[in-house]
């Protein structure tokens, strides 16, 4: 019976000893498939994504008459100056919420725009604004003879009043006892961007038209100038001048501040309007109400990262860790009509040259508004992240876009007046989904 107990224990101590040694096989085949001897200590990094602060104001910058994109414009908002590129394109990195001046130029042959662009307090690290803008050509110059003995016309397009000519000051005879120069050049001013879109139905102004003037006279003409703006509207279809704002500045600058509300009669005669001055001011901005409707913003679409929708870094059972990867983004930026001005036109029915005018001239108001002309691009901005030892880094960007809808009141003659509403689908940003985690946090997969 001893003998019989004795064997008993021997064999429960050999089971014991056998099951010890399969957990010492178990722990010691774990560590080598995860790190080898030499490998034990994570590495563990910064990581720029989290590190680096920077945010985008980017756009793209047309040429007015030849509708293209303008490269070698100068892009300058305090000490920061970039240059726009063969696709007129430019981008600023920075790296403080706030509002900044842009200040656009090119070689003095343009007229030089000013826009503000804003990154609001609650943006985001990365986030974008885009502020494209139109450009247009400084017209020449055309010399006026003091007490001259006609009536000498100045139009955008030189001496003499052109048919196709969209902006025009008649200098009556005798008008100045000096001799003078005077130019008149229609320009779209940029309108304020900013990474915030503030959704919900709003009255604004928007410009009919801006016209920039050039003159050596500072001082007052004898004799009243008129200065006309044509070919807004027709006979039959046109905005109503009671409705509309006068405002001018005497300083080559879009600062607020320095605009005054003209009190003067706005005129309005087979589709153009006019108003009289004895003393011409740099900037005028012939202005009207339309409503504005700003749907909540959309993030269903992805922009791609370094050519897919999502990216995946897996350091995963790898101790050191992996440092630079470069992140290539092409963002998507710009608008786009959903409802052509023509189109809404058609529904309000105006049709025929009517429709043609008045298409072309919401057309330029809602291009003002969104900044440069109509379409969607992709801007590439890159970005540095690294991943500690044993960690996954997973990255997708989403576009933010939203609907925007202009209506515009419209006098049709014969009391049939009638609203067009224009829509717009517009880019306002991207949103970011970022995972940088130690992989026994992250059970794989993706976002």
């Amino acid at each position: 019976m001893k003998g019989f107990t004795h064997l008993v224990l021997i064999m429960k101590k050999n089971r014991l000893i056998s099951w010890g040694l399969l957990l010492c096989a178990a722990i010691l085949s774990l560590s080598s498939c995860t790190f080898g001897d030499d490998e034990k200590d994570i590495e563990i990094v910064d990581d720029p994504m989290v590190k680096t602060v920077q945010y985008f104001i980017v756009g793209t910058v047309f040429d007015t008459d030849t509708e293209s994109a303008l490269a070698g414009v100068t892009v300058k908002t305090g000490d920061t100056s970039v240059t726009t590129d063969n696709n007129g394109r430019y981008e600023i990195i920075v790296d403080t919420k706030k509002t900044y001046q842009l200040e656009f130029s090119k070689d003095n042959k343009y007229v030089k725009v000013t826009a503000d662009a804003t990154i609001a307090s609650g943006a985001p690290n990365r986030s974008m604004v885009t502020l494209g803008v139109k450009m247009k050509a400084i017209s020449e110059h055309v010399t006026i003879r003091s007490e001259s003995a006609s009536e000498i016309i100045v139009s955008d397009k030189g001496e003499g009043d052109h048919e196709d000519a969209s902006t025009t000051i008649h200098v009556p005879a005798g008008a100045s006892e000096e001799e003078c120069s005077i130019s008149i050049t229609p320009y779209e001013a940029p309108q304020h961007a900013t990474t915030t879109v503030e959704t919900g139905t709003k009255n604004i102004l928007v410009a009919l038209k801006n016209v920039a003037i050039e003159t050596s006279k500072t001082t007052e003409f004898k004799k009243e100038l008129t200065v006309t703006v044509k070919n807004l509207a027709s006979p039959n279809a046109y905005f109503d001048p009671g409705t509309m704002e006068l405002w001018s500045i005497d300083e080559p600058t879009r600062a607020p501040a320095g605009w005054e509300k003209e009190e003067t009669v706005i005129k309005w005669n087979n589709g153009n309007y006019s108003f009289n001055t004895h003393k011409l001011k740099s900037k005028y901005t012939l202005e009207i109400y339309t409503e504005r409707q700003i749907g909540a913003e959309n993030n269903s679409e992805y922009n791609l990262v370094n050519g897919q929708t999502e990216l995946k870094v897996d350091n995963s059972g790898n101790a050191n860790a992996i440092r630079d990867i470069d992140i290539t983004v092409e963002a998507k930026t710009g608008w786009n009509f959903t409802v052509s001005p023509a189109q809404a036109l058609t529904t309000a029915g105006v049709t025929g040259d009517d429709q043609t005018k008045m298409a072309a001239t919401i057309k330029n108001i809602i291009e003002t508004q969104e900044g440069g002309f109509a379409q969607i691009y992709t801007v590439t901005q890159n970005l540095k992240a690294s991943v500690s030892g044993n960690h996954i880094m997973y990255y997708r960007n989403r576009a933010k876009f939203c609907e925007k809808t202009y209506i515009f009141d419209i006098v049709v003659q014969g009391g049939k007046n009638t609203t067009a509403s224009v829509k717009v689908k517009a880019y306002t940003g991207s949103e970011e989904i970022y995972q940088n985690e130690q992989a026994t946090q992250h059970s794989g997969g993706s976002i």
